[in-house]
Order: structure tokens, then sequence, then C-alpha cells
């Protein structure tokens, strides 16, 4: 047991080195930042611990049914921690989920209902993001803003506008005018919480991989990583 717990204890104690160091050049540094990592970081340690444990002692012995559970309850950890967290980390339990010929299906299954989850952002919020971006108030570049999103994922939300006419002097043509078109709009804590997760996720998939042989997901970590980036706001 001993050496389960210090397999804990390092993973978390690397993680805590590697999130301040992370923090120092950049990174999420608030509060929010540290609890998110702390609970990703948690989780790996009590997941890792878990197997490990489960295969050093019972490599004969584990039935089927002991096996399922093991799978299980790792399932409905993952789950909890992406709930909590939400943002990249409900766009990588909905990629996990589509993942049934690499993952048991136990993990497939549970985190099938994040496909119809998706935050949304509060209207004050979207306001403020997209005159940030125009660097200008709403009213000036849109006669009309549906406040309610048609459409949200994991990475952005989609609201109606109807654009105004471009003036003349600015060189539009004074045409445009009453265009129907379709915003998306990035929900604004990634800007500050994307490259603090994409580097625990990065380290959290590596360490899986160091841990357990064979078992390679770090191509997750530059998919989402380029998503992310490319994704508007």
């Amino acid at each position: 047991m001993v050496r389960f717990l210090r397999l804990g204890g390092a993973l978390m104690g690397f993680g805590v080195s590697g999130y301040a160091a992370a923090s120092a050049v950049g990174h999420d540094t608030s509060i929010e930042g540290a609890v998110r990592s702390g609970r990703t970081l948690g989780f790996a340690a009590l997941v890792a611990c878990d197997y490990k444990y489960f295969w050093f002692w019972n490599p004969d012995e584990a039935t089927p049914e002991d096996t399922a559970a093991l799978h299980q309850r790792g399932a409905d950890r993952l789950l909890h921690i992406i709930r909590q967290n939400a943002g990249l980390y409900i766009k990588v339990g909905q990629h996990l989920s589509s993942l049934n010929h690499l993952l048991p299906a136990q993990y497939t299954e549970t985190l099938k209902c994040l496909q119809s989850q998706a935050p949304r952002t509060a209207w004050a919020d979207v306001r403020r993001t997209v005159e940030a971006e125009l660097g200008r108030p709403l009213e000036e570049v849109y006669s009309y803003f549906e406040e309610e999103p048609i459409a949200a994922a994991s990475i952005a939300q989609v609201h109606r506008a109807v654009a105004r006419p471009v003036p003349i002097a600015s060189g539009g043509g004074g045409g445009g005018g009453g265009r129907a078109v379709a915003v998306k709009v990035q929900h604004p804590q990634l800007a500050r919480q994307f490259v603090g997760d994409l580097w625990v996720h990065q380290f959290v998939l590596g360490a899986a991989g160091h841990l357990f042989y064979g078992f390679d997901l770090g191509f997750l970590h530059d998919e989402n990583q380029l998503t992310l980036i490319d994704a508007p706001h």
C-alpha cells in the first residue's frame, strides 16, 4: 500500500510543481485555476492508484465483474471531474465517449451524456466579449442581436444577429444592411483557462502513458490544443 501512496504523492507533487512553474510563465494563476488543476491531478492520482492496486494484488483472481466495477469507478470519477471543471473538460469528455475502439465500454457509455451537455455564457458576458472584440458598442454593428443562443458547444455558442449597413465612408458602399448573420462567441472563461487546462491534460495523459504500458491518448492533447487556439471569439 505504501508503494501506491507514494505513486499518488508523486503525481500530485509533480503536478503542483509543474503548475507553479507554468503559472510563472503566463498560465492561469487564479485560485480557480489552482482548484481546477488540483481536482484533475487528485483524480489522476486516485484512479492510477486504484488500477495499479487492483492489478498488483488481483492479477489472477479478478473476475470480469471485478474488472467492470473497476472501470465503472474510474468512469464515474472522470464524469464528476468533467462536470465540475466544464469548459475544455467537456470537449475532452465528448471525444472520449466516441473512442469505443480504445476505451472500456464503461467509460464510453458513462460519458455519452456529455454529448448533449454544454455550458452557456450569460448575456452580459456575451455582450462584453463581443464588444471587446469589435472595439465599439454592439449596437453600432448590429441592429439586432438575439440574447439567447441558438446553439451552444463546449467552446462557444452561436447567436442570431442582423448586421447594420456598412457606411460608404468606410468603403462599404452602404450595403449589407439588414443581413442576417450568425455570430459565434467563445466562452470568455476559456481565454484564461485553456492554457493551464491543456498543460494539466498533457501532464496527466503523459503520466498515464508511462504508468500503463500501451495506454497512449497523447493525441487528444494535440487535437484539443489546435481546436482551442484556432477557435474564433
